[in-house]
């Protein structure tokens, strides 16, 4: 999914999350909405607990503008806007959400969050560890979904490399080193050899 698209969907997602939480209480915005969507996980969960929401209702109209093709999609997605709307919250030190009084003030939150920069995650935790130091059980779920984007990051770019070991692996002539006259046993064993280091690959892969 292009970035463009990704963008869109993180505001429509907040706005809709947002409207949602501002109808059963303004207090600890950001954490219930976050909290209420990863109880109900994935794509299939959220969109039935949206759908019990009045068919006309403002939050409904907002989610329904997602346009996610799968449910890896979404998840992403979420997760993005979550980790989004943590560091922008962290950032402006809200201490209430009375600030939002009407429909626009939730479009320019939602504007805010969406534009917020989770390009240094880590770096951000190291910048604001005393926050959760000074506020420890205030902020222990939020720095522990930073924490945890960190490690699905470094999970992605393993992943990622191990695919292309995995393509190196294919494609490499195990049987250039040996001669079919010289050494008939190796030549054949060429391919068994091939076979147990794309096997470890793929263990790792599963691994993760």
């Amino acid at each position: 999914m292009d970035t463009d698209n990704i963008e869109f969907n993180v505001l429509n997602f907040i706005k809709a999350m947002t409207f949602y939480q501002l109808a059963v209480t303004g207090e600890e915005l950001f954490e219930y909405s976050i909290r209420k969507m990863n109880y109900f996980g994935s794509k299939v969960g959220i969109d039935e607990f949206m759908a019990v929401l009045p068919i006309d209702h403002i939050a409904r109209a907002y989610y329904n503008k997602i346009n996610i093709i799968n449910d890896v999609e979404f998840m992403n997605m979420k997760r993005i806007a979550f980790i989004k709307m943590i560091i922008w919250e962290i950032n402006s030190k809200i201490t209430n959400w009375e600030f939002i009084q009407s429909d626009e003030d939730v479009e320019d939150l939602a504007l805010q969050v969406t534009a917020t920069d989770i390009s240094d995650v880590e770096g951000f935790i190291k910048s604001n560890i005393n926050v959760l130091n000074e506020n420890c059980n205030r902020y222990k779920y939020y720095f522990a979904l930073l924490f945890d984007h960190i490690v699905g990051q470094q999970q992605a770019i393993i992943a990622n490399l191990l695919r292309n070991e995995y393509s190196l692996l294919e494609q490499y002539n195990f049987h250039d080193i040996y001669k079919l006259n010289e050494d008939e046993f190796f030549y054949q064993s060429a391919e068994g050899e091939r076979a147990q280091y794309l096997e470890l690959v793929r263990n790792k892969l599963s691994n993760l």
